[in-house]
């Protein structure tokens, strides 16, 4: 059965992570997703990184990929480049954080692509001279950038992307709850499955993004363990970004014991998939 990541923000993104890791370790869980400061501007230190690498060693947790964020005021996707290079820096602040803690994917929300074609050119524009600048950060620190499909289906982006950007530097990272609110996410998945190489594994009501635990909602989880063991995945696990707030569970060790069993339970659809007779 493969491994599973639980998220580090089941709780908030915010504040100090290490009684979240404490928790998850003392739950059982070996790996984590790193989601702390997904959606600001935080900028991790050298001695940030450090305590956090002593502390999941005195745990004995791994990381298996990191949320990066796209800042709010540090847009790598930016025109203008006072807000653009910023957002590089934020981008490369995450890659170099990875090689320090032993991972080797990042994860990226791109941001939605304007409707307004001048407007839609400046930002194609703006994005590739981000990630053209980030990759011999990418191949320094051999990270990966795994862009996420979004609520509003943007797997013509992820296609366009993927098309421009081998896959040695850029993949896909599958949301299956932001492919349920799209309607059509494992259509477009089955399409793009060759570039899968990161998991955000999580449930909802198909309407909003509520990141509840697999199997709590309506995500079509046969289907993706189908699709996973197609695409040839073969990272060490597989992430599960979930929360508390709509899961109905208020007990964190619950929570935490919950979700290995969740997890416990996708994977057995996983082995029995690359089990099944061809």
């Amino acid at each position: 059965m493969p491994d599973f990541a639980i998220t580090t923000d089941y709780l908030t993104s915010h504040g100090s992570p290490f009684p979240c890791l404490e928790k998850i370790a003392r739950a059982g869980w070996n790996w984590i997703h790193w989601c702390h400061h997904w959606n600001d501007d935080h900028i991790y230190s050298a001695a940030d990184v450090t305590e956090i690498g002593r502390a999941l060693q005195k745990l004995n947790l791994k990381i298996l990929d990191i949320h990066g964020s796209a800042g709010r005021w540090r847009r790598w996707e930016s025109p203008l480049p006072f807000l653009r290079l910023p957002g590089v820096q934020l981008v490369r602040n995450r890659i170099e954080m990875a090689s320090r803690l032993g991972c080797d994917v990042v994860i990226m929300h791109p941001a939605r692509v304007p409707d307004d074609s001048p407007k839609r050119e400046r930002f194609w524009s703006a994005l590739r001279r981000s990630i053209d600048a980030l990759l011999p950060d990418l191949r320094h620190n051999n990270v990966r950038l795994a862009m996420e499909n979004m609520e509003q289906d943007n797997f013509d982006q992820l296609d366009s992307l993927m098309s421009n950007y081998p896959p040695a530097e850029i993949g896909l990272c599958y949301d299956p709850g932001h492919g349920n609110i799209a309607g059509n996410g494992l259509e477009r998945l089955a399409q793009l499955c060759s570039r899968l190489i990161a998991l955000h594994l999580n449930d909802n009501d198909g309407r909003r993004d509520l990141h509840q635990l697999p199997f709590q909602g309506t995500v079509n989880w046969p289907r993706l363990a189908t699709l996973i063991v197609q695409s040839g995945y073969s990272r060490p696990g597989m992430s599960v970004e979930v929360s508390m707030k709509h899961s109905g569970i208020t007990d964190v060790p619950t929570f935490l014991s919950q979700a290995i069993a969740a997890a416990g339970k996708f994977g057995q659809l996983l082995l029995e998939r690359q089990h099944k007779p061809s």
